[in-house]
């Protein structure tokens, strides 16, 4: 017996250490793995987000816009999600290594096995279930400061002067113009008289929505064509 052992063998005896219940090991050893399931899942949702944010971008305004392709891309990735990706993927990390074998792996094998599962069940949801959309929705829609969060998409649709406003009808169609608010809950008069609408868009209250048109004045837009704020699933994206 060596010393080391000699005096934790001591220290026990003089405190009068008593093993834990092993009830208490394994109820500790299930909330550490709940809390890594459930940070897997944060992260795939995540991961279904930045899918359909990217599969989202529409390359049909980055003429009108004047960017080049790679400055179009760089704007258009959705780093709120990308972030929140990271962050919890750090955190389902550490939450691993305090499970009962978790100490043995690198931090490298860790993340990179994490990944590949957040990016897997990420697609599977957004593919099945269009829970990208669902998030991102909800996130425009209810989230206070989101779109402020996301300078990407604020970029893009909030451009009056190029022609580009997006945001949420706040009053609903009436003798051919509606209330639109956009990303900086500045409030606009929009007129759509024989403008393009597609039929899977009503102009109703609480609807979502990117127009093309002109600028005529201060927070009044004339509109040329409506489009959803999100394409349908399915819609090809044609690069120009």
């Amino acid at each position: 017996m060596n010393k080391i052992t000699e005096q934790i063998l001591e220290k026990i005896k003089a405190e009068n250490i008593k093993p834990a219940a092993r009830w208490r090991f394994i109820l500790k050893q299930v909330s550490v793995w709940a809390g890594v399931i459930l940070l897997v899942a944060i992260s795939s949702m995540a991961t279904s987000a930045i899918i359909f944010n990217i599969a989202d971008t529409d390359w049909m305004l980055r003429p009108r816009l004047g960017w080049g392709s790679g400055r179009f891309l760089f704007i258009s990735m959705p780093y709120f999600w990308i972030i929140l990706l990271v962050v919890f993927s750090v955190a389902a990390y550490y939450a691993f290594k305090n499970t009962k074998h978790g100490y043995k792996y690198a931090l490298p094998i860790i993340l990179a096995i994490l990944f590949l599962i957040s990016l897997g069940l990420g697609t599977i949801c957004h593919k099945s279930f269009q829970s990208g959309e669902f998030i991102e929705r909800r996130a425009m829609m209810h989230l206070p400061y989101y779109p402020k969060m996301m300078p990407n998409r604020r970029a893009i649709m909030l451009n009056p002067e190029k022609g580009i406003l997006a945001g949420r009808i706040t009053k609903s169609i009436k003798e051919s113009k509606f209330e639109l608010s956009d990303f900086d809950k500045k409030i606009w008069t929009v007129f759509c008289d024989g403008c393009k609408i597609p039929p899977m868009i009503k102009l109703d209250e609480d609807e979502l929505i990117n127009i093309l048109g002109e600028r005529e004045a201060e927070f009044i837009f004339v509109a040329e064509e409506i489009r959803p704020m999100f394409k349908p699933m399915g819609a090809e994206v044609k690069n120009q």
